[in-house]
């Protein structure tokens, strides 16, 4: 091999590890009715929830309910992740309140659960709180193959004189990545091309 082709070689490889590609699988959106017309978009790294019957108290027709989501995430050959992020909004008034419980897990090469889960993330909506909460899971290893399990647990009970409500509002998660850098991969093409060059002479 010259060192054209050895250079040319290890480019190619820092390109496709630089365009690595994050995919997002959801499994599943239940239960119904805080479930009923949930769909979801993705973007980069990035997926977003849109629950719009995710609503429980006086507008709604029932007080209690949970919304779980279950998604698998694959960072691509040759990245992992080495955090998970979730991004919330709720409206909670009155009796409302809304108990998010997030875990993550470990997924071997055939999509199956490796152990138990590898980290979680809780919060609490209530009237006297914020609407707004970000929290991370930060891996103690990255991984190329996640599963996150996220679960609403939403209430507007007991029925007061006022306006009693819990509604979820924003359900967006994203993840970081390592990547290998470009520019070591082309150091050590470079590095690679002379020493083969030294060799032939």
């Amino acid at each position: 091999m010259n060192n054209k082709l050895a250079i040319s070689a290890f480019i190619m490889l820092a390109t496709a590890s630089a365009q690595a590609a994050i995919t997002f699988n959801v499994l599943s959106i239940t239960s119904a009715p805080l479930s009923t017309g949930a769909s979801w978009t993705t973007s980069a790294n990035a997926i977003s929830f849109s629950t719009p019957n995710a609503i429980v108290g006086d507008p709604a027709a029932t007080r209690t309910g949970i919304l779980s989501i279950i998604y698998d995430v694959d960072a691509g050959a040759g990245s992992a992740i080495n955090q998970v992020l979730a991004n919330l909004g709720a409206i909670t008034m009155g009796s409302g309140q809304i108990n998010f419980v997030e875990q993550v897990f470990e997924l071997d090469s055939n999509g199956n659960e490796v152990g138990g889960a590898i980290g979680s993330v809780t919060h609490n909506f209530t009237p006297s709180g914020s609407g707004n909460f970000s929290g991370a899971t930060n891996m103690f290893a990255p991984k190329r193959w996640l599963r996150i399990k996220k679960s609403f647990v939403m209430t507007a009970a007991p029925d007061t004189q006022a306006l009693d409500l819990a509604a979820l509002a924003i359900n967006n998660q994203s993840v970081a990545m390592v990547v290998p850098e470009p520019g070591s991969i082309l150091a050590l093409g470079f590095a690679g091309a002379a020493f083969l060059i030294r060799r032939k002479k």
